[in-house]
């Protein structure tokens, strides 16, 4: 396997230029599209969608990303609910809803069980 060295010297584009995977001694075994793959940016059509998102959101908290997106349209902006869901996943927002009560005891009071002799 290549040093941890050779691995992080793929990501600089003027090492990419000048050396291919075949001339390494020892080949990393990665595949070769994870190797010269150059992420995507964001386009201006999902940014605009993110900041609807975050305005729906910050009126309303509580919603999850079925109803942001049911909200969507009055809008003009449409999305499907995984679309919503993947964005708003990545701008970090939850909904706000009430959680199960993990702290209340149970009503009827444990008894201890004794053997009989």
């Amino acid at each position: 396997m290549a040093s941890k060295k050779n691995w992080f010297a793929w990501k600089t584009a003027s090492y990419r230029e000048n050396y291919t995977i075949g001339c390494d001694e020892k080949p990393a075994r990665v595949s070769r599209s994870s190797l010269y793959y150059m992420p995507v940016g964001i386009d201006a059509e999902t940014l605009e969608l993110m900041n609807e998102i975050d305005q729906v959101f910050t009126k309303y908290p509580f919603f999850g990303s079925r109803q942001i997106a049911a909200y969507l349209p009055r809008n003009g902006f449409h999305a499907g609910r995984h679309r919503v869901r993947r964005l708003m996943q990545i701008m970090g927002l939850r909904a706000i809803y009430k959680g199960p009560k993990t702290s209340k005891k149970h009503p009827q009071p444990q008894r201890s069980v004794v053997p009989c002799r």
